[in-house]
C-alpha cells in the first residue's frame, strides 16, 4: 500500500518536473523571441541612422563642391576686376607717356638741365610700367600687321621693303602677352623704279591726267 502511494507520488512530482522544465522552456523562448525582436528593431533603427549619416555626408561633399566654386569664382572675378581696373589706369596714362617723350624729342641740346631732370622722370616711369608687366614694342624695320600695329600713313620709299615700318608716331605696348595699345606707324611704300613697266605706267598715268 505505502509502495502504491510512493509510486503515485512519484508520477506527480515527475508530472510537475516536466511542467515546471516546459514552463521554463516556454519562458526562455519568449524572453529569445523578445530579444530577437530587439535586436531586429535595434538593426533597423542602426540602418535608419546609417541612411541618414550617408545622407548628410552626401549633403557635406556637395555643400564643400559648391564652396569651393563659389570661392574660385570669387577669386577669379576678383582678379579679373583687378586687371580691368589695372588695364584702365595704364591705358589712360600711355599716351600722358607718349606726350612726354614727344617733349623730350622737341627739346634742344642747349637746356641739358631740362633734358636731364626730364630723362630721369621718364626713367622712373618707364620703370613702373615694367613693374606692371608693360612691355613697349619694338617696331622701327619690322614688316607691318594690322593686329599690333596702326599705319597713320604711307612713306613713299625705296629704301626699305613694302610694308616695313619707317618711322613710329606713337608708341605701341604690351601688357603681359595682350595688346593694350598698337603702335601708330608709318609705313613703306615702294616706288616703281626708272625704266620699269610700272614706272612706264605710272608716267603715262600722269600724262594723260
Amino acid at each position: 500500500m505505502m509502495n502504491d502511494k510512493h509510486k503515485a507520488h512519484g508520477k506527480e512530482q515527475e508530472k510537475a518536473d516536466i511542467q515546471t522544465t516546459e514552463e521554463e522552456e516556454s519562458s526562455l523562448t519568449c524572453e529569445a523571441k523578445e530579444k530577437i525582436e530587439e535586436l531586429k528593431l535595434l538593426s533597423l533603427s542602426l540602418k535608419q541612422e546609417k541612411e541618414k549619416a550617408d545622407n548628410y555626408y552626401s549633403q557635406l561633399i556637395s555643400l564643400k563642391a559648391e564652396f569651393d566654386n563659389y570661392r574660385k569664382r570669387l577669386e577669379k572675378e576678383s582678379a579679373q576686376m583687378a586687371s580691368y581696373g589695372k588695364k584702365s589706369a595704364i591705358k589712360e596714362f600711355l599716351p600722358v607717356m607718349d606726350n612726354v617723350l614727344r617733349y623730350e624729342e622737341s627739346l634742344s641740346e642747349g637746356e641739358p638741365a631740362d633734358v636731364e631732370g626730364l630723362e630721369l622722370i621718364i626713367k622712373d616711369l618707364k620703370k613702373a610700367l615694367v613693374s606692371l608687366g608693360v612691355r613697349q614694342m619694338d617696331c622701327m624695320g619690322k614688316e607691318f600687321s594690322p593686329h599690333i600695329h596702326e599705319a597713320v600713313f604711307k612713306e613713299k620709299t625705296n629704301d626699305f621693303k613694302n610694308n616695313t615700318i619707317v618711322k613710329i608716331v606713337g608708341n605701341g605696348y604690351y601688357l603681359g602677352d595682350e595688346v593694350i595699345k598698337p603702335a601708330m606707324v608709318a609705313v613703306a611704300e615702294n616706288m616703281p623704279e626708272e625704266g620699269s613697266e610700272d614706272a612706264g605706267d605710272a608716267s603715262n598715268d600722269s600724262n594723260g591726267e
